[in-house]
């Protein structure tokens, strides 16, 4: 099989090969070592990425500098030039979406399937404020969901959240859920957690971003140093270069006066070096008000941490409570300090979940992931 695909993260092309940002570098080079051919459509970016694709069979179809979103919509014909030349070549086109340019490849007269990692009108719906500029870019994101809809009509559809599949059900021939992952072999701690819980260190790792639930977080913490030698560990970034987010929490920091117990690592590459965060830290807490399934569970699971997650979107569709998690409701950190207390003071729950959440973590490597997609991606030929 020859394979198209396509997203909207910019590669960059230097004399040591393709880098891309590791989360979709590891998925490329899943999806390329199980095709004859891979045909990356991709903008160009000056800036490298932490991660060099090993696959050699990857041709790269160069669209230019990514140009703003807005442009990308109106311009996309002009844009996909490049692409004319190659799609005689390419037996099933993947795209993944949601992106200003991804409803436009539903014209080409091949295969065209779609994998859903998320949603604009979401997007839209959690934008907050009235100015102008929030309501015209509440009215482009209904409209590019609007055209998303349009374009997945008699398409294959992957997603990979429940709630995404409910949404895109009724619109789609077909939709098939495989879960986003980026774990790898090397990814597995091989021991499973620690036997004592002395010094407890608290991780979270992602955006920084409010709605992933920080200020709670930081506010469970507080209350749980009256009992416990607690240290909370930060690992994220934020898109904004002045770091608003990062300036709000801390200051709440300095109010709760927990400087020296809360640790801002910065952004860490997949791999070794996030992989030494999981293995520093002893629970993995994630209270986000919103979510899809983020990958960092996954990655905490693999390296044998006892997950605390918010029961929002496709959570509660995979995790067990009390099984291989523990589930609290969002935006209350009174649950926060219940779920930690939990897995602090009774052993036998603390490795029942860590045990399990290891194990599910071995059912969704980008191995296993990217022979499923494969298998669904061949039926479309």
């Amino acid at each position: 099989m020859t394979l198209g695909f396509y997203y909207h993260i910019p590669v960059n092309v230097a004399s040591g090969g393709i880098n891309v940002p590791s989360y979709i570098g590891f998925f490329i080079d899943g999806l390329a070592t199980r095709v004859k051919t891979l045909v990356l459509i991709a903008h160009k970016t000056s800036i490298r990425g932490d991660y060099i694709l090993q696959a050699k069979n990857i041709v790269l179809v160069d669209l230019g500098v990514k140009s703003n979103s807005l442009h990308r919509s109106l311009c996309y014909r002009k844009i996909l030039a490049p692409v004319d030349r190659y799609i005689s070549q390419i037996d099933v086109l993947l795209v993944r979406a949601p992106s200003p340019l991804a409803p436009t490849f539903s014209s080409y007269k091949i295969p065209v399937v779609y994998y859903l990692v998320g949603d604009y009108a979401e997007s839209a719906a959690l934008l907050k404020g009235y100015s102008m500029k929030i309501v015209l870019q509440k009215i482009y994101l209904r409209w590019c969901h609007h055209q998303l809809l349009h374009a997945v009509r008699q398409k294959k559809v992957i997603v990979n959240s429940y709630a995404l599949m409910k949404k895109f059900e009724s619109r789609a021939s077909s939709v098939k859920f495989i879960p986003s992952t980026t774990l790898r072999a090397a990814d597995f701690c091989s021991h499973i957690g620690k036997s004592k819980m002395d010094e407890v260190k608290i991780l979270y790792t992602g955006r920084l971003d409010l709605n992933k639930g920080l200020l709670e977080l930081i506010d469970a913490t507080y209350v749980l140093l009256k009992r416990h030698d607690i240290q909370l560990h930060l690992v994220g970034w934020e898109e904004d270069s002045n770091k608003p987010v990062e300036v709000i929490l801390k200051k709440h920091i300095a109010r709760l006066k927990l400087d020296g117990y809360v640790y801002f690592h910065g952004k860490k590459s997949l791999g070794d070096e996030l992989n030494s965060m999981y293995r520093m830290a002893d629970i993995y807490c994630i209270p986000s008000y919103h979510e899809g399934f983020p990958r960092t569970i996954w990655e905490a699971m693999a390296n044998g941490l006892p997950v605390v997650a918010s029961r929002v979107g496709g959570i509660p569709y995979i995790l067990e409570n009390d099984k291989d998690s523990i589930l609290i409701e969002p935006k209350n950190s009174n649950a926060v300090v219940l779920a930690i207390e939990k897995l602090l003071t009774d052993n036998d729950l603390r490795n029942r979940i860590r045990v399990n959440g290891w194990r599910k973590a071995k059912t969704n490597t980008v191995d296993k992931r990217s022979v499923e997609l494969i298998e669904y991606l061949n039926e479309t030929i």
